[in-house]
This record gives structure tokens, C-alpha cells and sequence, in this order.
């Protein structure tokens, strides 16, 4: 048995699959739900543009997931645990906590002996508060291609990097008496195995300071984000990264051996990136298969075997396959967005239900492009937070075409019936620029082969046909923790280091894999007139894009 975590926003999830990868157990822990005294909204705690989660709910949450854990299964019977982190999220040890971590009691909870050692708050991805240190370290290494080039992205405000760099300046006295800087991931690894732990190659990419095809961190950017502490002591606190994504760190700690009953035997492997894990759920296929996670933010993902960097997206380190890589495309405003199109639908006809979906799918489904012409249609564009792919907002432009041209209206404008049309136009626009963005990363292919879809909205099947119409291929979804990808993924990447080091890791998935056991084709790719008719809306789409990023250029 083999058990994949995965520390998200809101949840902390665990899955367990068995050695033919069939899931066995589900376990949630919601934070909101279940932690109420954090009062956390979705997980975090939002101050303007500052978005930080409170890092001692998720230990908290860790002894949650372990009792629930117990009262479903022998827990004696996993043999490795992996998993994910929501990435980017940097979480600051203070001094003594490596001796913490080693003398930990099973009388007491993970919280209150660690709790001390710890900063208490997280960066989390949604935060935007770091536009100046993002310009200073695109900078000093020649340009944000430059920096892309080196580290496989731009600087982002989420990422890691900038966040320390801003962290040190607020807060010099805390910078200095911290002992290590490590993810989301890494600190899962440290509790678990009660030391700390290394960072791991492919979420490491997501701090832009690793420089991928060096295999190190680049020494400019240390120093730029250290200032008067230094480049080498950062080094230090960030401390060593695990090339080896299969690589067994060393066994469950005794406070969880003695506590939960797991073996001492179990084995803690690597812990990823919740996008990296995502990527491992599913058998991709380099250059022709996307996956698109649907969950609080939308993001695309790609597997290649060629280095190719732009600012417009992310290249990360493949979490298995050396000298692989795996390309991501993340935006900020996906489910959220969608969401308050949903709430204004639902409050203006009086739902009962407020979270239902219906009449959102059905103002979806209405009004669709006349095959093969383009008619009086509709572009909007809807991010209540400042999006990453493109800079832009935060804000709402919706547009008419009229006679080739784009139209602004105004929300008494007859022509668009808000919040109606805003459903239609909010998934045309979201989908419609992932496939602007990734048709020139296929290989061999004009579009898609496959996309695979998860995460919560992956359920929708109105998304699910938009996506399926604009990308123009088969959409295809997990029969089985749809929702629970990276928790899947992080548990495949156990079994795999468990029991196939002589095997790669695609050769590993085939082996075990059963296509109609474990997908299930959702829906069948268009008429290609269909795809077509989508494509002629992408250049009003790209000229609504350069109007809202003129208007909030930072």
C-alpha cells in the first residue's frame, strides 16, 4: 500500500493505492471545515494584495488526516509515502527546530511543540504583493527572458524567491534567526521524517533561483535576494536539493510510528509540487497529450523532453524522469471566477441552492458560434485577482464584435445581459487563450491529442464540452479521485520508487496501468469546422488582452 498526500489551499487530502494503482482509501481533512477557530476563508487570510496561510493549521491537520487515516485502515501496511505541496508556498523553521523535530512526543500534538519554531504564515500562490522584488531580480540577470531562461520562468509575484527577498526586507531580525527556508513540500518531508528535509527537483524550479540546466542555485540571484546577509548564507538555509525523485529519504519518524501504528519500515520518498504530482497522475504523452487541472486556480500541463523557456510559461524539472521536463501554464482566476459568475446567476434568479450549477451551464451552452462564420459575438475577460498569464487586472472588460471590431459596453449596455452572458464568455475566454498558449508546444500535432481533465470542475460537463469544442480534441477524465489528483499522482510516484527502480517511470505506469479501468472518454472531439469557428475569436481575444493590460500595467 502506498500512500500520496497532497497539501493544498483549502485541504489537506490523503489517497492510498494498492500495487496495480487502483485507489484503496480517500481521506480529507478541510480546513475551514474542520479548523474553524483559524477563521481562514478558503484556507488563507486575505489583506488587500497579501494572501498568507497560517502555517501551524496544517500540522494540525496533519494529525487530523493520520487519526482519520487509522479509523479507515492498517496504516501499518503502507509502505512509502510521497505526495505534493501547493507550490511556491515558502515556510520559514526558526532556530532549534531541527532538535524539535527529533525529540517530538507522542503525549502532545504536532502543533504545540512545533508551533514556536515556525513562522507562522505561509505565502500562499494568490499573494501579489511582490511586483518591485520580481523587477529587481529579473534585473540583475539581464531581463525576465533571461531569467526564464535560467530558472524556466519569469519572475512571478507567487514564486518563492521574490517572497523571501520581500520577507527578508520586512522582517531582517526573523530572516536572520532562521535556521532553514523550505516549501510547502519539503516541510511535509521534515515532519514526517522528524528532520529536515532537502528540497525536491521539481518543485524547487517554482523559486526562481534554481538554474535547471546547471543543476544549481544561481548565485546572482541568491545574492540579490540575501542583500546584506549574503548569497552563501541563503544557500545554506535553503540547504540541499534531492536530484533523485525516487530517492527513499529514510523511514516514518517515531512519533507517527508510535502514535498512528505506522511501520517503522514505511519510507518517506521526495514530496513534489502539486502541479508536478498532477502531471504523474496521468500517462502523458510528450508533445501530444495536456492535462488541465481545474481546481482553485486552472492550470495546463505538458511532459517534453526539450528545454525550450519563454516568459510566457513555466518549465520545471520532470519530479522522475531526469533530464525531462515538464511545461505548466497557471492561472490565478479559474474556479474563483467562474464561481462569482455562478453567485451573481444564481442571486439574480433566486436559486435555493446557491452553490448549484445549473443555470451557469445552461447560459454556458446557449448563443454558440454558428458553424463556420463568426456572427455578432461576445469577448470577456474576468479576473477579480491580478492573473499571471497575461499581467493582468484585476478587473472585468466585456466587449462586443461588431463589424471586425471590438465594441466596449458598459453594464447597461441591452446587447449583454450581465450576469447571463458573463457564464458563456468567462469559459470562451479562459480556454480559448490555454489553447493559444500551448498549440505552439505540441510536437508533430496542430492541437492536442488528448486533454485530460481534473479537479473539481472537471465534473462540469458543460466546461467539459467548451474545453473539448476550443481545444478541439477527446476530453478524457479519471474514473476514479478526478478531484484528487495530486494526492493520486504523489501516491503512483511512491509505488514507483518502491518497486521499480529498474524501470522508468512511464514504463512503471504502462506496466500497471488499465485505460478503461482508470479513464473514461468524456467527450469526443468536434468537427474541426467547430474548432475553426473558435480560433476566429482569437484575435479579438488577444487584442481584449492588450487593452486590460495597458489599463493595469503595474
Amino acid at each position: 500500500m502506498f500512500l500520496g498526500l497532497d497539501l493544498s489551499t483549502q485541504q489537506l487530502k490523503g489517497v492510498t493505492v494498492n500495487e496495480k494503482l487502483d485507489i484503496v482509501q480517500e481521506v480529507v481533512v478541510d480546513f475551514e471545515k474542520d479548523f474553524p477557530s483559524y477563521k481562514t476563508t478558503k484556507g488563507v487570510y486575505k489583506d488587500g494584495h497579501e494572501v498568507v496561510a497560517p502555517v501551524p493549521m496544517w500540522l494540525d491537520a496533519l494529525d487530523l488526516l493520520c487519526v482519520r487515516l487509522t479509523k479507515v485502515m492498517d496504516v501499518s501496511k503502507i509502505q512509502g509515502i510521497c505526495g505534493a505541496g501547493q507550490q511556491h508556498a515558502g515556510v520559514f523553521w526558526l532556530q532549534g527546530a531541527e532538535q524539535a523535530l527529533g525529540s517530538l512526543e507522542t503525549s502532545s500534538t504536532l502543533q504545540s511543540q512545533l508551533e514556536k519554531y515556525l513562522y507562522p504564515r505561509s505565502p500562499n500562490w494568490q499573494d501579489a504583493t511582490t511586483s518591485r522584488e520580481c523587477r529587481e531580480m529579473e534585473a540583475v540577470v539581464g531581463g525576465a527572458g533571461i531569467l526564464a531562461d535560467i530558472t524556466g520562468s519569469r519572475a512571478h509575484l507567487r514564486f518563492t524567491g521574490p517572497q523571501i527577498k520581500r520577507f527578508r526586507r520586512l522582517h531582517p531580525d526573523i530572516y536572520e534567526k532562521t535556521e532553514r527556508i523550505g516549501l510547502a513540500s519539503s516541510f511535509l518531508m521534515s515532519v514526517l521524517l522528524q528532520r529536515e528535509a532537502p528540497l525536491e527537483i521539481s518543485d524547487v524550479c517554482g523559486m526562481n533561483l534554481w538554474d535547471i540546466r546547471n543543476e544549481r542555485f544561481e548565485p546572482r540571484l541568491l545574492d540579490d535576494v540575501a542583500g546584506p546577509f549574503k548569497g552563501s548564507d541563503l544557500a545554506q538555509k535553503l540547504g540541499p536539493v534531492e536530484m533523485n525523485g525516487a530517492k527513499h529519504l529514510g523511514g516514518i519518524g517515531s512519533y507517527f510510528t508510535k502514535k498512528y501504528g505506522f511501520s517503522p519500515q514505511c519510507q518517506i520518498l521526495p514530496i513534489t509540487g502539486d502541479n508536478p504530482a498532477t502531471l504523474l497522475s496521468l500517462p502523458l504523452r510528450p508533445g501530444k497529450d495536456v492535462l488541465l487541472s481545474l481546481g482553485t486556480s486552472t492550470t495546463a500541463l505538458m511532459a517534453t523532453s526539450n528545454y525550450v523557456c519563454s516568459p510566457d510559461y513555466h518549465m520545471f524539472g520532470h519530479p522522475t524522469v531526469t533530464n525531462d521536463y515538464m511545461v505548466m501554464l497557471c492561472y490565478k482566476n479559474g474556479s474563483l471566477a467562474r464561481e462569482n459568475i455562478r453567485n451573481s446567476i444564481n442571486e439574480k434568479y433566486q436559486v435555493p441552492d446557491k452553490n448549484s450549477w445549473d443555470l451557469f451551464n445552461k447560459f454556458t451552452l446557449t448563443e454558440r458560434p454558428k458553424t463556420g462564420t463568426l456572427p455578432d459575438q461576445k469577448v470577456g475577460l474576468y479576473y477579480p485577482l491580478r492573473e499571471i498569464i497575461p499581467a493582468v487586472g484585476p478587473g472585468v472588460w466585456r466587449y462586443n464584435i461588431r463589424n471586425s471590431k471590438l465594441e466596449p459596453i458598459t453594464e447597461t449596455s441591452e446587447s449583454w445581459t450581465i450576469p447571463d452572458d458573463d457564464a458563456r464568455a468567462i469559459v470562451e475566454s479562459q480556454f480559448l487563450d490555454i489553447r493559444d498558449r500551448i498549440t505552439p508546444l505540441l510536437t508533430d500535432v496542430s492541437r492536442p491529442q488528448r486533454v485530460y481533465v481534473v479537479g473539481g470542475a472537471s465534473r462540469n460537463e458543460a466546461i467539459v464540452q467548451m474545453i473539448s469544442e476550443i481545444l478541439g480534441c477527446d476530453v478524457y477524465r479519471l474514473k476514479q479521485g478526478a478531484s484528487n489528483a495530486c494526492a493520486i499522482g504523489g501516491a503512483v510516484k511512491a509505488a514507483y520508487a518502491m518497486n521499480a527502480q529498474k524501470l522508468s517511470f512511464d514504463d512503471f505506469v504502462l506496466k500497471s496501468w488499465d485505460e478503461e479501468k482508470k479513464v473514461e472518454l468524456v467527450k469526443s472531439k468536434p468537427e474541426k469546422s467547430v474548432y475553426d469557428t473558435f480560433g476566429k475569436l482569437m484575435p479579438y481575444l488577444e487584442q481584449a488582452q492588450e487593452i486590460a493590460i495597458h489599463q493595469t500595467a503595474e
